[in-house]
């Protein structure tokens, strides 16, 4: 690009006094010869430091007459700025003179050339492109007779003179780039226009030809077929005939003898009736065999029309995927163009249309329809139930208690979501919730609770901050350590995890009611409360957040993430690739304890009250969630996004069904619908793919 500027700086009419070139010249070599100096000054100090044989006061010295001269050139560079400055306010007015008249012939050319364009054939984008590359030029020109002085002054500084320049190049590189993309995007519809005629003209000539040959078939069907009936009925009374001649002979010849002599003519009547019937079966079977071959003939007519036309369709199909994908090429190259003129480096602009261009490409309805059907059918679904509340469920009020309700639920989605993308499950998350929930409730009561055993448990003399640290780690820890054991189990064992969740979450509701039984509730203080969720839980919902970063961030950011969904969607492969299987399993059932026990403390927060049965039927959500969401069964496939998504889908759905009036078993018909419909979506997609 360097040897590109200088080229056109050397072709610029350049009117400047000999004593003027003569300075720059000078000044041109100060300035490098001084940076060869400071380069080589530096290079000797650390030659310096690295030489052992001279001693420590001889390094000092001649490292600090180093530094001083290098001092002295940096002064005598500074006084060589300030004449480049001197030099460039003396050439002002040069330039505002030269500015004056450049832009009264700029305004005169463009006026000129815009009349060329608004007088052309919109179609004629040959001539378009013609004009505008001509009016680039004339006006280059002027700019050029504007910018000598300027540009001449910018070789004291080749990073300004580069940037001056670069947009020159840039236009360039549009203006080539449009031209090109336009150029194939004509051809290519010119191909699609004549493809298309040949579409219709072949497709025409098919169905001709089909229509001809079908009733030429179908008639020679129909003689054939009367012929042969003909011909049976003929051979059928032929048949009878000879049979009734056999009957009358065996009849007469049957009275005329005795004894074994009437077996033997039984046997021959026997003999002679199916040979009788063999040799009018195999006529009939003959000219039955020719109405069958008249019948496939009409069937192979059809299936040859079918095949013709499909490769006619294919035909067209291919060039419409030729025209499309070197469309898209095209715009890669003006895309490449305009990089290659700015190094590499596109403006924001540039990228969202490239991610646009691309997303266009690739865009395949019949998958797009696939892939976000069921949230079509949900958005329909909520759009009935605000049309039906009259507008009233999109109220603030209404909106703050979605989010709040799914802020708690998110973190339950996010932990199962680990679950499920390696192929796993959870059905203990209920429980952990009422678990965590209750634990928090009781270590942040405004009393103190005891056990079934008499075991007094009294925290209400320690801060609040002391007590809310211990709920929220006791929470974790039990959570960690129930949702470690069946990690173990399902890590180390292979059992899977509904089997091991499901046995984990009656020890835990089984250990809560031995305990605290006797306790109806666990009421959490008030204040405590109001200092937890703050106003309208906008605390909690804050926390959800922060959760979903952190998790984006370790699925998308980590090797662990990384690990999950090579183990998610070959375990087998991932083990053989290094990945320790026990390590990320034992990984994914921590992080998930983790999510549950921050859950639970937040939901027992948000409603102030818990028990042993707060939380039921959580863990159906949260798998629901993640599943409409988008995170396959099948391992390997999912996102954060879908997790979440796919809570704030069901919670609001839940909201609105009671806020409706809908009874709660009308509101499982709902659910259940909806997850039928989204596994079924999951495997259609699955099964496409394999």
């Amino acid at each position: 690009m360097k040897d590109n500027i200088e080229k056109k700086i050397e072709n610029l009419n350049l009117n400047e006094d000999p004593k003027f070139k003569k300075n720059l010249e000078n000044l041109k070599k100060t300035r490098a010869n001084n940076v060869t100096r400071i380069i080589a000054l530096k290079n000797e100090n650390r030659d310096i430091k690295l030489n052992k044989q001279i001693d420590k006061l001889t390094k000092q010295k001649l490292i600090l007459q180093n530094k001083r001269t290098i001092k002295e050139i940096k002064e005598k560079m500074a006084v060589d700025k300030v004449a480049q400055n001197e030099f460039l306010d003396s050439k002002k007015d040069e330039i505002a003179k030269a500015t004056e008249v450049y832009k009264t012939a700029e305004a005169k050319t463009t006026s000129e050339y815009k009349q060329k364009l608004a007088n052309l054939d919109k179609k004629d984008k040959k001539t378009y492109f013609s004009i505008k590359k001509e009016m680039a030029d004339a006006l280059r020109t002027l700019k050029h007779e504007r910018d000598a002085i300027y540009l001449e002054s910018c070789k004291l500084n080749d990073t300004a003179m580069t940037k001056y320049l670069l947009k020159e190049v840039v236009e360039d590189a549009k203006l080539q780039g449009s031209e090109n993309y336009y150029n194939i995007s004509l051809e290519e519809r010119n191909n699609c226009k004549k493809g298309k005629e040949v579409y219709n003209e072949n497709l025409n000539k098919e169905k001709e030809r089909y229509n001809k040959s079908l009733t030429l078939i179908k008639q020679s069907k129909i003689k054939i077929s009367d012929d042969a009936n003909r011909k049976i009925s003929e051979i059928k009374i032929s048949e009878s005939k000879e049979i009734e001649n056999e009957k009358a002979l065996y009849s007469s010849n049957f009275s005329k003898l005795t004894g074994k002599e009437r077996e033997v003519e039984k046997d021959r009547h026997e003999a002679s009736i199916a040979d009788i019937k063999s040799k009018f079966g195999s006529q009939i079977e003959t000219y039955k065999s020719k109405i069958k071959d008249a019948d496939v003939n009409v069937k192979a007519e059809t299936i040859l029309h079918k095949s013709n036309i499909e490769n006619i369709d294919s035909t067209f199909r291919n060039i419409k995927e030729n025209a499309k994908r070197n469309k898209y090429n095209a715009y890669l190259d003006e895309y490449s163009y305009i990089g290659k003129a700015r190094n590499n480096v596109h403006s924001l602009v540039e990228k969202l249309q490239y991610k646009a261009s691309t997303y266009q490409y690739n865009f395949v309805l019949k998958d797009f329809l696939l892939r976000n059907a069921l949230y079509f059918i949900i958005i329909i679904f909520f759009i009935i139930c605000i049309i039906a509340s009259n507008g009233n469920l999109l109220s603030l009020p209404n909106i703050n208690g979605i989010l709040s309700q799914s802020s708690t639920k998110v973190f339950f989605s996010l932990g199962v979501a680990g679950l499920i993308l390696i192929a796993g499950t959870d059905l203990s998350i209920g429980r952990m919730t009422g678990m965590a929930g209750s634990i928090s409730c009781m270590l942040l009561a405004a009393t103190s609770y005891s056990t079934n055993q008499g075991l007094l448990i009294d925290v209400t003399g320690l801060s609040w901050g002391v007590r809310i640290f211990l709920a929220i780690f006791v929470s974790i820890f039990l959570c960690v350590l129930f949702s470690a054991i069946a990690g173990f189990f399902a890590a180390k064992f292979k059992m899977h995890p509904f089997i091991t969740t499901l046995s984990t979450q009656l020890i835990m509701f089984g250990t809560l009611m031995v305990l605290f039984s006797s306790v109806p509730a666990f009421n959490m203080d008030l204040s405590i409360k109001k200092a937890i969720t703050g106003t309208s839980n906008i605390n909690i919902i804050i926390f959800a957040i922060v959760a979903i970063v952190v998790m984006y961030f370790i699925w998308n950011r980590t090797k662990f993430g990384k690990y999950m969904y090579a183990v998610g969607g070959n375990p087998e492969a991932a083990s053989v690739s290094g990945i320790s299987v026990f390590a990320v399993t034992m990984g994914i059932f921590v992080m998930a304890g983790v999510l549950y026990g921050i859950g639970g403390f937040l939901e027992g927060a948000r409603v102030g009250v818990a028990n042993p049965n707060t939380g039921y039927g959580t863990e159906l959500d949260a798998i629901a969630a993640c599943v409409v969401g988008g995170i396959s069964f099948s391992g390997g496939v999912g996102k954060i996004r879908g997790a979440v998504i796919g809570t704030i889908i069901f919670t609001g759905l839940t909201y609105c069904l009671t806020y409706l009036g809908f009874d709660i078993n009308i509101q499982y018909i709902f659910k259940g619908v909806i997850i039928m419909t989204a596994v079924c979506l999951d495997s259609l997609k699955y099964l496409k793919k394999k």
